[in-house]
């Protein structure tokens, strides 16, 4: 694999940005199975999490109130389309079905008063695409937890301000992709992996983090 570094000098802090020639490959490309819609504003747990916008009664097709809802009912191939808001869990949320990807459709904050916020484990395959990964203030905790997984693809999402962002274990062939890494208090915001297969990281940038990268 061929890597380059590219480090620009900004005042006091240091801008790096990783690109490498490989990518990972792709396992579940396409999410074309069902589609479910989480609203954090208008959306209700007890709507069916079919439709973007909640019909008039008597139906009950409209978006779920709760990511971790929509992620019990996904199955293989089916995708979790976060509406534009604000999403703080009091839970981890779980993410355990095969070639499941969660995206965001506009400008989406998630972030976990628990540790770690999201984990994927034992999924082949699972796709998080557009997603800022932001911990309440004052909390000190795991962003995104990949564990016993592989072929996880983790695309255009930004992680911020956290203790570690990102903790791999006992997975393989993980890539992270046009993601942003700023201000996070780990060394490697990809910070932590335990028995895990190399990571690929395309085109990611990491600015302001506490040692870089």
């Amino acid at each position: 694999m061929t890597s380059l570094f590219q480090t620009a000098v900004i005042g006091a802090a240091v801008l790096v940005a990783f690109t490498s020639s490989v990518r990972g490959d792709c396992v579940c490309c396409t999410a074309d199975g069902t589609q479910y819609y989480v609203d954090d504003l208008h959306g209700n747990d007890d709507y069916d999490g079919l439709c973007e916008q909640k019909l008039p009664d008597p139906s009950t097709c409209g978006p779920k109130h709760t990511i971790q809802a929509a992620l019990n009912l996904a199955t293989a191939g089916d995708a979790v389309n976060l509406l534009p808001g604000e999403y703080i869990s009091e839970v981890t949320l779980e993410v355990n079905q095969d070639c499941v990807t969660i995206r965001a459709l506009g400008e989406v904050d998630v972030g976990s008063v628990q540790s770690p916020g999201i984990r994927i484990s034992t999924p082949t395959g699972a796709r998080v695409e557009g997603i800022t990964f932001r911990l309440p203030r004052f909390t000190s905790a795991i962003m995104l937890h990949i564990k016993n997984s592989s072929d996880v693809v983790v695309q255009r999402c930004r992680f911020i301000e956290g203790s570690r962002p990102v903790f791999i274990q006992t997975s393989s062939n993980t890539t992270f992709r046009e993601c942003l890494f700023l201000r996070n208090r780990s060394g490697h915001p990809i910070g932590g992996t335990s028995d895990s297969a190399p990571v690929v990281v395309d085109g990611c940038t990491y600015a302001w983090n506490a040692f870089g990268p």
